[in-house]
């Protein structure tokens, strides 16, 4: 349930107020409030406002200049365990291929076309799955410091032949990820942080992750080389 209401919270992208003291908070329990913050401005819709007595679906588009995506909350209010399946034509998405990811249990759920299932959804859990059209090229998938992936905490996106530069910009110390897609015919060479050589870890076939804690600001760069052979018709 902390993490239902640390997801509405973000989702939702107003005015964030914690009655807590701070300075007695378990670090377990103030990594929520951390990735709730700063506040996007922007609110989460409702899509079935008036086919449940209690919505289960918030929708949160993001766009920006270097990017698009969807931050989708998807609410169990049962007391049970159980499956849960949602039709992208649901959440307005366009047709199309996507980029599956569940933010809070950090699992690449793969590609989606028509439907995202989330197994064993818990009794009141909140799952806040992030989608993100797919590309041909290797790019940003997300970022873990805020629940909308991205929606406050990268500033600038740039991609060019050699590479993908993330530009990162958070108040405070924070420990979290910065995810890439690497589609076929593609491999990761080597990443930096703020120049430093870093190692990349595969999260699922066709996905990387890079490591950091962000103070203030970082710059995150990850090569990448088309394999010969494999993409075009190369030989």
């Amino acid at each position: 349930e902390m993490r239902t209401l640390s997801a509405v919270v973000a989702l939702l992208g107003g005015l964030t107020i914690n009655s807590d003291d701070l300075t007695s908070i378990r670090p377990g329990r103030l990594k929520y409030l951390r990735q709730t913050l700063p506040p996007t401005g922007v609110t989460a819709r409702p899509v079935d406002l008036f086919e449940n007595e209690m919505p289960r679906l918030l929708v949160l588009p993001v766009e920006r200049e270097w990017g698009r995506w969807w931050v989708v909350g998807v609410i169990n209010w049962e007391d049970r365990t159980t499956e849960t399946t949602v039709r992208l034509a649901d959440l307005g998405l366009p047709p199309g291929r996507y980029h599956a990811y569940h933010y809070w249990r950090r699992r690449y759920l793969g590609v989606v076309e028509e439907t995202v299932t989330i197994r064993r959804h818990q009794p009141h859990e909140t799952a806040v799955l992030i989608l993100k059209p797919v590309s041909d090229r290797p790019d940003l998938l997300v970022t873990t410091f805020h629940v909308c992936a991205g929606a406050v905490e990268v500033e600038a996106v740039s991609r060019q032949a050699s590479g993908v530069e993330v530009v990162l910009r958070k108040a405070g110390q924070q420990f979290g990820e910065v995810l890439f897609t690497v589609p076929a015919g593609w491999c990761p060479t080597e990443a930096r942080v703020d120049g430093v050589r870093r190692d990349l870890r595969q999260v699922a076939p066709g996905v990387v992750a890079l490591g950091l804690t962000l103070e203030g600001r970082a710059v995150v760069e990850v090569g990448f080389v088309e394999e010969q052979g494999i993409r075009g018709g190369k030989s």
